[in-house]
């Protein structure tokens, strides 16, 4: 039959047309690979939930019919006879399959259509040639692909079409590796980011319904440093905390820079099955994938491009990227705050996997269910419906940015009381607000930080020093993932900052008052006595002077204060008792503050 010509797939168009031959099914028959067995040569290959965008020129097979024919294997790569229906096929009812197939009837897994090409004189082949021009970037016109899709992220020689450049021709993972370093499109030099360990496992000995004891499906997260004949998993089903957060990027923020969320995931497979695996909310370039004994298998010219469903293979680590954008909308999305186990009561202990929950170190811990924030709330799971429905799906958290805090005042308190701080809270789904205070407006220097809780409004800055000016600003933070679960990972998303809010600097703690004296005289016909204090005023700033008298030198009885005004320098007392001994003392003060004591001479005073 005529090949197929895809131009596209589940993520859009491809960077160049994939011309695909008409080509049985077949396994790498190699027993000398560790990936034996797998599906490796094929015509048209899809897993469930992917799919092709195909042009099929018929113009030559005028006149014909032509069937449409599946024979993939069910599963793959194993396969289950009783999952392959066609005509005249072997009774399977004693072994849980179907009866024989009846020409004419169904099931039929293998004639998928039928098409009958009209008779006539042939037209014209295709234009292949053509399209792929279409395709490519021709001098500053982009082709199909580079100007309806986001850059990829790791550029290689596949896609020197689609760009017009010319890229490595190796930038694919090894099996050893934890690293990847590329140089991005457009980056004049290389950068390094780290793969993120993830595992599959579906063998009936290692994942299973703790429960029941039904065989299963995991997803959960490859143990960096495993040994040899033993590959480390740390399995966990639906109900977990989250162990796949994402802090989307920014616009225009280059790769690996601070504000970029760029992941590359390494996808360890130890189980029986090829797996589709679905990502929802983001799409992946797949860059590789890579046997356990280091044979490194290119992706198929048609899975180029962006992909959301990738097809993952035993005993291979398939490697993908992705750089989620939190987009722009008119309102805000909450957060996804839940019990792990919305099904039971808050505070049961929740079984975990087989052997129970281990946090993503190996460590054995006990989680009671409790309210966790899976932020924006997305899975990746199997397309297989088997699979997906036996716990092989994970949610995947999305840390998205809260709105930025608006209209922040500070306002300077009287005294050494501080600043409030106040705001409006623009946002849905913050977790805490931020403070900086510096005593610059640029906040390069002395930057001091502060943390409130969700949906506070106000602050005061207790710490704030008078004499300083202050500059101050706000953002939201919104912290995804099991903060209450020790050895859990979270993300953090933080908004813009607020608008910059400032205080004038108040006055100065005004200097103690010198020369404080005392003397005594005699009024109201001997009967009582009077003090006259007098004092040298030192300071501009104050706002008055205290005075305080006593009949103890601790000031702890008969305590009379009196407030005279600013500027003043003498104070006389009302009638005291004469022959008695009295304690004077005196300060300046205004709103920054008072200064310290000063004794009046005599210390004491006696009235005679």
């Amino acid at each position: 039959g005529p090949d197929w010509i895809q131009i596209g797939h589940e993520g859009g168009f491809l960077p160049a047309p994939a011309v695909i031959g008409q080509q049985p099914v077949d396994w790498n028959r190699d027993m000398g690979t560790f990936d034996f067995s797998n599906v490796n040569t094929f015509g048209m290959f899809l897993g469930s939930a992917e799919r092709a965008d195909v042009i099929v020129d018929f113009s030559q097979y005028a006149g014909k019919t032509i069937i449409l024919y599946n024979d993939a294997p069910a599963p793959v790569p194993a396969g289950d006879p009783r999952l392959d229906y066609y005509t005249d096929d072997v009774d399977q009812t004693d072994v849980g399959g179907a009866p024989t197939t009846l020409a004419g009837y169904g099931p039929n897994t293998r004639t998928i259509m039928q098409i009958g090409v009209a008779a006539g004189v042939p037209a014209a082949p295709y234009n292949l040639a053509a399209l792929e021009s279409a395709f490519a970037t021709q001098g500053t016109t982009p082709g199909a692909f580079a100007a309806s899709q986001n850059q990829i992220l790791v550029p290689n020689s596949s896609y020197d079409t689609a760009y017009n450049q010319t890229f490595p021709a190796d930038s694919y993972v090894r099996i050893g590796d934890n690293t990847l370093t590329f140089t991005p499109i457009g980056a004049t030099s290389p950068i390094t980011l780290p793969l993120e360990p993830k595992a599959i496992q579906d063998e009936m000995g290692e994942a299973f319904d703790p429960e029941y004891g039904r065989m299963s499906g995991k997803l959960g997260l490859e143990m960096q440093r495993t040994v040899a004949g033993a590959q480390n998993f740390v399995l966990y089903g639906y109900d977990a905390p989250p162990v796949e957060l994402i802090t989307p990027s920014i616009y225009g923020s280059p790769i690996g820079a601070l504000g970029d969320g760029t992941q590359i995931w390494k996808i360890t497979q130890n189980g029986v099955d090829t797996h589709a695996m679905h990502f929802h909310i983001f799409e992946v370039q797949l860059l590789n994938r890579v046997a356990w004994d280091n044979n490194v298998r290119l992706p198929d010219p048609n899975e180029l491009g962006w992909k959301d469903t990738v097809r993952v293979n035993p005993l291979q680590d398939t490697i993908v990227a992705f750089r989620p954008v939190q987009p722009t909308t008119p309102f805000e999305v909450p957060n996804a705050v839940r019990l792990i186990d919305p099904t039971m009561p808050e505070g049961t202990v929740l079984s975990g996997g087989p052997n129970g929950f281990t946090d993503p170190l190996g460590n054995p811990i006990t989680i009671t269910n409790h309210y966790v924030n899976y932020g924006w709330e997305y899975v990746w799971h199997c397309h297989i419906l088997g699979h997906e429905e036996m716990d092989m799906m994970h949610a995947v958290a999305f840390a998205a940015a809260p709105r930025a805090p608006t209209t922040l005042t500070a306002t300077r308190l009287g005294g050494s009381q501080g600043i409030a701080l106040g705001w409006v809270d623009a946002s849905k789904t913050e977790t805490a607000f931020v403070i900086q205070r510096a005593p610059d407006a640029n906040f390069t220097a002395g930057v001091t930080t502060f943390t409130v809780g969700a949906n506070v409004a106000t602050y005061t800055d207790a710490t704030a020093v008078p004499t300083t000016q202050y500059f101050y600003r706000v953002a939201a933070r919104n912290v995804v993932g099991d903060t209450a679960t020790p050895g859990f990972p979270t993300r953090t998303a933080d908004s813009a900052w607020s608008n910059t809010a400032t205080t004038a600097t108040g006055p100065a703690v005004p200097t103690a008052p010198t020369g404080v004296t005392a003397t005594s005289s005699i009024v109201n016909r001997d009967l009582n006595a009077r003090v006259s204090l007098r004092w040298t005023d030192t300071s501009t700033t104050e706002t008055g002077f205290r005075i305080q008298q006593s009949t103890n030198i601790g000031f702890t009885a008969n305590v009379v204060t009196t407030t005279v005004p600013a500027n003043a320098v003498l104070f006389r007392t009302a009638n005291l008792q004469r022959r008695t001994n009295y304690y004077f003392r005196i300060q300046s003060f205004n709103a920054a503050g008072a200064s310290a004591w000063v004794n009046a001479v005599p210390f004491p005073i006696n009235t005679g």
